[in-house]
């Protein structure tokens, strides 16, 4: 059984998060959401549970980020 790992990178600004990872059927998707905790539901609902989240640390603006 082969294991694939999903990555979503993320990069941070004040008032946005661009987001960039493959979809199920393995194009790559680009998506920009809020930095808010709406934003981040909708992050979570286009990349999929199962992915794993990658950011750089900008500041203080991925912090909420984080702890949600």
């Amino acid at each position: 059984m082969e294991e694939k790992n999903n990555y979503c990178g993320i990069d941070v600004s004040s008032e946005t998060l661009d987001l960039y990872f493959k979809n199920k059927e393995g194009i790559l998707q680009h998506f920009q959401v809020t930095n808010t905790v709406t934003g981040f539901r909708k992050m979570i609902r286009l990349a999929g549970r199962e992915t794993h989240f990658v950011m750089e640390a900008t500041g203080v603006y991925h912090l909420h980020l984080i702890f949600f």
